[in-house]
């Protein structure tokens, strides 16, 4: 089995790195060429420090976008755009992850593939697409959509501290938690470093089926929650009387008869 001390072990990845570099055959970069400056220091870089380079870069964006929509005040609190990249980034990285390797893996050195990688790529992928499609069909991705939470917050918040707030948490800190999120990956793909295959066991088996059951939860919840509310903006639309669970306003039957979240449960079992 292999150690931390095997997967993190220098020489292993000095090796792999030298190997890599004398295979890239790419051009040289004399030519001062941005893109290529860019694949090889992609090559280069180890995937972990490159994936938390690029969240700064994303920090920055969704920092600069909250600033420069909606009221267009430097405390704005419209269209927070980490929101809007949440469920996206995680698959960003996670492929990041999977396919570095056959881009850059020695042409003269046997590939060793990574199931574990890739499964765990596949189910953050599904984990991503469901939690995007959700966020989409409810509006999230509309230019003047906005969760409610955040101009309550602001408005608790004096204007300096909000903006402060609104780098340090909202833009940086939950940038960085999107790669924390997917580092287990990363821990998978540096065992390719100590040349030791990656086989399956049970343990994944049992965490897949738990991963499913959660991501099953979670969407059947949503779908849940969604039929609820359509049905209730739909009443009110026609002037109808609410009654039951319409009037209470939260839904008390199928799954959320056993939990008030649902989704929540199924999220806390996913991760």
């Amino acid at each position: 089995m292999a150690t931390l001390a095997d997967i993190f072990s220098w020489s292993s990845f000095e090796e792999l790195l030298y190997n890599g570099y004398q295979n890239l055959q790419l051009p040289s970069s004399d030519n001062q060429s941005l893109i290529l400056d860019m694949v090889l220091y992609h090559a280069a870089a180890d995937p972990l420090i490159f994936a938390i380079r690029s969240s700064f870069v994303i920090a920055f964006a969704c920092w600069f976008m909250s600033m420069a929509s909606g009221t267009h005040s430097w405390a704005s609190t419209r269209n927070i755009t980490i929101d809007r990249i949440w469920s996206i980034a995680p698959i960003f990285y996670a492929v990041h992850y999977s396919v570095r390797d056959l881009l850059y893996w020695p042409a003269d050195v046997a590939f060793i593939h990574q199931p574990r990688v890739y499964l765990a790529t596949l189910l953050i992928s599904l984990w991503g697409i469901r939690l995007t499609y959700n966020f989409y069909r409810k509006g999230g991705y509309s230019l003047d959509n906005e969760d409610y939470r955040w101009p309550y917050l602001a408005s608790k918040i004096p204007m300096g501290a909000w903006f402060l707030f609104n780098i340090v948490f909202i833009c940086l800190f939950q940038s960085l938690l999107l790669v924390a999120l997917t580092s287990p990956v990363y821990l998978a793909w540096r065992t390719t470093f100590a040349r030791i295959p990656q086989n399956l066991n049970w343990i994944d088996g049992v965490a897949t089926i738990l991963f499913l059951a959660g991501l099953w939860l979670e969407s059947t919840a949503d779908n849940q929650q969604w039929a609820f509310q359509e049905a209730k903006r739909l009443k009110i639309k026609n002037k109808e009387e609410l009654t039951g669970d319409f009037k209470r306003g939260f839904l008390t039957k199928d799954l959320f008869s056993f939990s008030r979240h649902p989704n929540f449960v199924g999220e806390m079992i996913v991760w």
